[in-house]
């Protein structure tokens, strides 16, 4: 049962640490390989290319940044206080 509690407990962090990695990944190739199709299919400049780099990181970030609030919501949610009684408020 323990054993079972550990490979889950790997399996979870494993696919927290690929979803990390993709989300901080795939925006950035994704927005400089747009930029190099446009660059092509319109003839653009070299400036198109500077403006992928920073629009795949922005979304790299910004991904990154909603992967810790939500990481952080839930550490948060596993620390539940207990319930204070009645004669706690005061």
């Amino acid at each position: 049962m323990a054993d079972e509690k550990g490979r889950l407990y790997i399996f979870r962090n494993l696919v927290y640490l690929t979803q990390v990695g993709l989300s901080l990944a795939m925006p950035l190739i994704l927005c400089c390989f747009g930029a190099a199709w446009l660059q092509r299919r319109f003839q653009l400049g070299g400036w198109v290319i500077f403006v992928g780099i920073i629009l795949g990181v922005g979304g790299a970030v910004s991904s990154f940044r909603g992967f810790m609030h939500e990481a952080n919501r839930q550490a948060r949610k596993k620390e539940k206080k207990e319930p204070r009684s009645f004669n706690d408020r005061w």
